[in-house]
């Protein structure tokens, strides 16, 4: 007589398998025995290990360990997305618009002092000993026939009227200079220079010497003390040098030889030699 088999409710009158055998149904597992693994003293599973329940012919459904380990997955993936996205918006937008993004107080604007322009050094002012020391070294230039270095000393404006050739071109028939030093002063004039007056001694390649006053204006021309201006005047016409004239030496004269003199004889009385006189006719 058949028996209906509980575990095939669909098909009647099954007969019923004995278990362990082939299509008979699958004992449920022997309880776990103490001190098998992950099984504490009293063989119970530790309350850190959740238990995985079977299913129908041991095929057990949804793990509650299997859950939790990839819930904890995916809520950290979560996490990383959402720090690395807060950090993308406070770097993508400094002003706060961004999420998660902490205000910053604005800088606060500091005064700024006025930037100083430089200014050139202010020249040191002309004395009258620079003035006077400048006017020597120009004609003391001139007498060592050194018309460039000369040349070099007078101002732009001297320079532009006047090419260096041309200024070394009239002294050539000078043949020394020499400046008197008692005659040299010196005065403040406009716009902080020096009006220095002089007189020098010139002689000249003909022989002749000339003395003349000069004025000279000494001040600054593109920060370098110059000569700014020039006036000349001689005091004289040139004096001729006197040459030495030969003295004419004593010339010897002739002394005359003295001439032979009769002396008169007394009358009557004959000279010896001396033929007597003729008688006079009629005597």
């Amino acid at each position: 007589m058949m028996v209906p088999d509980d575990n095939s409710p669909t098909v009647p009158n099954t007969p019923a398998l004995p278990p362990n055998m082939p299509g008979g149904p699958i004992p449920p597992p022997a309880p776990p025995r103490p001190g098998s693994p992950g099984i504490d003293d009293r063989g119970r599973a530790p309350i850190w290990q959740v238990s995985r329940p079977q299913g129908q012919a041991g095929m057990g459904g949804i793990s509650l360990g299997s859950f939790g380990v990839g819930f904890a997955i995916a809520l950290a993936v979560l996490t990383i997305m959402v720090v690395g996205l807060i950090l993308l918006l406070n770097v993508h937008n400094n002003k706060g618009s961004g999420l998660g993004e902490v205000p910053t107080t604005p800088p606060t604007a500091m005064p700024t002092q006025n930037a100083q322009i430089p200014t050139a050094t202010p020249l040191p002012p002309l004395t009258s000993k620079a003035a006077t020391d400048l006017s020597n070294l120009f004609y003391s230039y001139i007498n060592s026939r050194d018309y460039q270095d000369a040349y070099n000393l007078l101002g732009s404006n001297l320079q532009a009227g006047q090419s260096a050739a041309a200024f070394a071109a009239q002294w050539q028939n000078v043949q020394s200079l020499s400046v008197d030093p008692t005659s040299l002063t010196a005065a403040a004039g406009d716009n902080g220079t020096q009006i220095v007056k002089l007189n020098y001694s010139q002689l000249n390649s003909d022989g002749s010497s000339t003395v003349v006053q000069a004025t000279l204006q000494v001040g600054y021309d593109q920060n370098n003390l110059r000569i700014l201006a020039l006036n000349a005047l001689p005091l004289g016409t040139p004096t001729p040098v006197t040459q030495p004239t030969a003295t004419p030496g004593a010339q010897p004269t002739a002394t005359p030889a003295p001439q032979p003199t009769s002396t008169p004889q007394p009358t009557g009385t004959p000279t010896s030699g001396t033929p007597a006189p003729s008688p006079t006719p009629g005597s």
